[in-house]
């Protein structure tokens, strides 16, 4: 978990006061090396859960606001899309190759993932209006639904090149 910027992700998050998180609540899910050095900032807004099972998976994302993926390098991101489709605005670090097909500035953002860009991109999605979010959603959603397999092709010869 690691390179996945998690302990970034807490870190920036707790340190946005409570006026900047504007009611939002930061939930991690997942299980990795990290975890317990995770649950050490579990607090009234930053709450981890560890593993889930997949199947109670998309009843859990139908509670939440946002999707974020910070990882450094992330081949593909699988995840990315279960967050389109389930309609969530997202925000992704650029070494997430899903992100460059399925998100863009209409549903979410894609930043480098420093402590300072990540930030302020906190305090712009907290800060934003539900009538925001679901415009962000239903573009979401009609990204993770529009096949184009001239770009699946050139992503699957990307991987099997490297």
């Amino acid at each position: 978990m690691g390179y996945k910027n998690v302990l970034l992700l807490v870190k920036v998050f707790s340190s946005l006061s409570v006026k900047e998180r504007n009611g939002w609540t930061l939930s991690i899910y997942g299980d990795g090396p990290l975890l317990k050095d995770l649950q050490q900032y579990t607090s009234e807004y930053v709450r981890v859960y560890g593993f889930v099972q997949p199947k109670e998976l998309s009843s859990i994302v139908k509670q939440h606001g946002f999707f974020l993926l910070l990882s450094e390098l992330e081949h593909w991101g699988v995840a990315v899309h279960e967050a389109a489709i389930a309609g969530l605005p997202i925000l992704v670090s650029k070494g997430v190759v899903a992100g460059d097909k399925f998100v863009d500035t209409r549903n979410g953002y894609v930043i480098n993932p420093s402590s300072f860009e990540l930030k302020s991109t906190l305090k712009k999605i907290c800060q934003q209006k539900d009538s925001e979010l679901l415009t962000m959603s239903e573009h979401s959603l009609k990204i993770s639904h529009k096949p184009d397999y001239n770009y699946w092709i050139r992503q699957l010869m990307s991987t099997l090149e490297k």
